[in-house]
């Protein structure tokens, strides 16, 4: 976090290795003190940002 410099977790856009046609996957982590404080929703919101989906 900012304020304290605690990682809270990751997450972002990768190409699974095991199954490459696939496409593009979001995966994330998030340490269970911080659920609930809308991190998910900004990290997908970024990364949709970055890779928009395809239709």
């Amino acid at each position: 976090m900012k304020d304290n410099g605690r990682l809270i977790g990751w997450g972002g856009l990768y190409n699974d290795p095991f199954d490459p046609g696939w496409g593009v996957e979001l995966g994330y982590y998030f340490h269970p003190d911080v659920w609930g404080h809308g991190y998910g929703r900004e990290l997908v919101s970024a990364a949709l940002k970055e890779e928009p989906m395809k239709s």
